[in-house]
């Protein structure tokens, strides 16, 4: 038998909880770092792997073994001898300004005209500026110039050029900023059929006689084919033309 106070004593041991043990957080890791994607080269055992080479016919510097600059290196090549991809230019909506002969055509592009056809004239002008090594941004000058492109389209390249404008206080004058034909298409009259194309569709009036062409500083060659041609003066042609012909 319990007393009173053993009682007491019993329930008031019961009451008393007993405390649990408290867990320790485990840090957690940090999250794993992406890796850098890096470009890497196949060793087969070539030697020219990772080695920088100028091509002798574009101009181009490019890693050997390199899949992107291999890739920029043949779309280059590519233009350097058929020409820049132009079959925008082919389509039936084209401003066709004369047909050179069953395979060429020579099309008027504006520099109000859509931005597509802008686009294969930006690109006909790096293939001209590359090779006539005229010193621009790669392409001869941006989208904004305010020259009439006059494009030789052959199967769907752009094979040759001719950038005309007005030429300021000089009213009937065509001035030619820039003419270029591919090489494989040059010594057949292909410039001839540019200029002739630029300066029958230049002015409301008429075509624009040949003394009123005026041009711009130009190479050796382009010199001998104006001389001939019967051009006039030379200018100073917009900034953002190609200055070389």
């Amino acid at each position: 038998m319990s007393t009173p106070a053993l009682g007491a004593r019993r329930r008031a041991a019961c009451d008393v909880k007993t405390a649990a043990p408290k867990r320790r957080k485990t840090p957690r890791p940090p999250p794993p770092q992406k890796k850098r994607a890096a470009q890497t080269l196949l060793d087969l055992g070539q030697r020219s792997l990772g080695r920088r080479a100028e091509c002798a016919r574009c101009g181009l510097l490019y890693v050997v073994g390199d899949a992107a600059d291999e890739a920029a290196h043949a779309r280059r090549c590519d233009a350097f001898r058929r020409g820049a991809p132009a079959a925008r230019l082919e389509r039936a909506d084209a401003r066709v300004a004369a047909d050179v002969d069953d395979r060429t055509r020579v099309v008027e592009v504006r520099p109000t005209d859509a931005r597509s056809l802008r686009a294969v004239v930006r690109e006909a002008r790096r293939t001209a500026a590359r090779d006539l090594g005229a010193p621009t941004d790669d392409g001869g000058g941006g989208e904004d110039d305010a020259a009439t492109a006059y494009v030789a389209v052959a199967r769907g390249r752009a094979v040759g050029l001719c950038l005309v404008e007005p030429v300021p206080g000089a009213p009937r004058t065509m001035g030619v900023a820039a003419v270029w034909v591919l090489a494989a298409r040059r010594r057949r009259g292909l410039g001839t059929a540019l200029v002739d194309a630029a300066r029958a569709r230049f002015a409301l009036a008429g075509p624009v006689p040949r003394r009123s062409i005026a041009t711009t500083h130009r190479t050796r060659d382009g010199a001998a084919f104006f001389a001939a041609y019967g051009a006039g003066r030379v200018y100073a042609p917009t900034p953002g033309n190609m200055k070389q012909c």
